[in-house]
């Protein structure tokens, strides 16, 4: 369901028809260049820094779940005896976990095995990103984007380090594209699409549930409104219901396996443990800067801010939900867990 407004306000939209001409060149040129720094030191041993740590952790835990025959994540077990269900890992969801024990099963126990799932999901972020932003804006715009996401430091040394984050930020973004498709045609299929992407992203990561609550205000202000398919309702309370789901699944798993949900209790406290406000102002930049990079950061700022004008000009369209929803889910995640962002450098 396209309004006139966006059909005026996109190119991409031609008498109701939307363009489908691609540059193609550039963006082969620029998937295969990513592809290659996604495998740059991919069968690398662990040596140091967080791509060392997360990786040798993750894998351990792979290898006691084939070992030992258990769901749960046991990063820092080592012992001949199965883990203590005190030795299991909940702060995170199993998603990455899955993927790697899937990994080690068809390729073995290697390094590159492990770092194929964060591989897969940052080509597969870039080229969905990609493919939105033409979309939903223009070919000109979508390279562009391309171009400084490839060209971002943070993207580049965290590409393959084996973590959360990178399917966290795929399912993600596939949940709010699949989410669009449905504002613009008003199927179950999609529908389905989105409820199946939201829970992998909340799977691999706790910001996909920031990204669905960016979903459900949107859709419930674009209802009210008048500007979403008659069965918004419909699609809220059952996207609504999944994300839950997921959420307490989730937390009567870690009951289950542990007996009460005293170390997420624990986890969630240390994570909220707030330094000063000016030496944390300054960390972060710090990392901005070297992340980033200065003219990147400008970048960023002043995209920022045009994107937040033409959001404005354009009436709050629904492609507006790209940048705002994972500028909020990204805010969040580094406000509300200061403790966890001065430890992570990639958050």
């Amino acid at each position: 369901m396209t309004t006139a407004t966006e059909e005026v306000a996109n190119p991409a939209y031609v008498g109701g028809e939307r363009r489908v001409s691609w540059a193609w060149p550039p963006f082969v040129l620029l998937a295969a260049v990513f592809s290659v720094v996604c495998l740059r030191g991919v069968a690398a041993p662990w040596h140091w820094g967080h791509n060392g740590y997360m990786g040798a952790a993750f894998s351990q835990a792979a290898r006691n779940s084939l070992r030992f025959g258990i769901v749960g994540q046991a990063p820092y077990h080592f012992g001949a005896e199965p883990p203590s269900p005190e030795a299991i890992y909940t702060h995170h969801p199993l998603g990455l976990h899955a993927h790697v024990i899937a990994a080690f099963l068809i390729f073995g126990e290697h390094e590159w095995a492990a770092r194929l799932t964060p591989v897969i999901h940052s080509v597969a972020t870039l080229i969905l990103l990609v493919f939105a932003v033409r979309r939903y804006w223009d070919v000109e715009t979508a390279w562009l984007t391309g171009l400084l996401y490839l060209l971002t430091p943070l993207n580049v040394i965290f590409a393959n380090m084996v973590a959360h984050q990178q399917g966290g930020m795929f399912w993600s973004l596939a949940a709010v594209v699949t989410y669009l498709r449905w504002l613009e045609t008003g199927t179950r299929r999609y529908a389905a699409f989105c409820a199946a992407a939201i829970t992998l992203a909340a799977q691999f990561d706790w910001p996909g549930y920031y990204v669905a609550f960016a979903i459900a205000v949107h859709c419930g202000v674009l209802g009210l409104r008048g500007a979403a398919p008659r069965s918004w309702i419909r699609f809220l309370f059952a996207f609504s219901a999944v994300t839950l789901v997921n959420m307490l699944g989730f937390f009567v798993w870690i009951y289950a396996t542990r007996g009460d949900l005293s170390d997420m209790a624990n986890s969630f406290m240390l994570r909220r443990a707030s330094p000063p406000l000016g030496a944390y102002l300054a960390l972060l930049y710090r990392r901005l800067a070297l992340l980033y990079g200065p003219a990147l950061l400008l970048a960023a700022v002043v995209g920022a801010i045009t994107a937040w004008r033409a959001c404005r000009s354009d009436g709050l369209q629904s492609r507006a939900l790209l940048p705002l929803g994972f500028g909020f889910a990204g805010l969040v995640n580094v406000v509300a867990f200061p403790h966890a962002a001065e430890l992570h450098s990639y958050w």
